[in-house]
């Protein structure tokens, strides 16, 4: 088996393992979360980890599908699409493994960031997703990929932020669960700037690992 094949067969691997890791820790906490609420879809679908999560899942189902696919020959390549697609889903979930790491875990505890299903949304999924499209994607993204990874977190913050102006939430655990508007309305819009920058970073560096890594790949076709 040569390596171009072998590495086709980890990519589906991968794809796999994020997609039967996502659907065991979706129903975990969902479950979890759901206890004493009255809408726990919302509850539950507020959390940008979830919605990471829930998409880098979905498009890593789509991956997975492209990857047999590939296997079986029958195709050459994955549809450009469904690469940007992957690209992205593994931004978001990477921003919440960051956000975890440097932010939540020290302000609320790494104990409870990484506790049963958390410690997979928080860490291990995001850490596979990585691993996917950094080392096992074989073509190389267009430079525009870039803003299309920050897309997802910088809707999210314009919803966070206007939901609690709305609801004049500042600090409050029902509209400002993370926080980000204790200090208010500049710091709130400060810390949206801030995130949508570094979704945009990782989109970047991610980007450029990508493409310096899939060289290898064009020496093998």
């Amino acid at each position: 088996m040569n390596e171009k094949r072998t590495r086709q067969i980890i990519a589906l691997v991968l794809d796999a393992a994020i997609v039967i890791a996502v659907a065991l820790s979706t129903y975990v906490l969902f479950e979890y979360m759901g206890k004493g609420v009255d809408n726990k879809f919302a509850e539950f679908s507020k959390y940008f980890t979830v919605q990471s999560n829930l998409v880098l899942g979905l498009v890593a189902f789509v991956a997975l599908l492209m990857d047999l696919l590939l296997v079986l020959g029958k195709i050459k390549t994955s549809p450009l699409w469904a690469r940007i697609l992957l690209f992205a889903a593994s931004v978001g979930t990477t921003i919440t493994m960051l956000t975890v790491i440097f932010f939540l875990g020290p302000t609320m505890g790494y104990g409870s960031m990484y506790n049963d299903a958390n410690l997979f949304m928080h860490l291990l999924t995001p850490l596979l997703a990585i691993a996917r499209v950094i080392f096992f994607e074989k073509e190389t993204l267009h430079f525009s990929a870039t803003f299309i990874g920050a897309i997802h977190m910088t809707v999210y913050g314009i919803f966070y932020l206007s939901n609690v102006i709305m609801n004049n939430g500042y600090g409050t655990v029902q509209y400002d669960w993370y926080g980000f508007g204790a200090g208010g309305l500049g710091l709130g819009i400060l810390a949206l700037f801030i995130m949508v920058l570094v979704a945009y970073g990782i989109a970047f560096l991610t980007y450029f690992g990508q493409k310096k890594l899939a060289k290898s790949w064009s020496k093998e076709s």
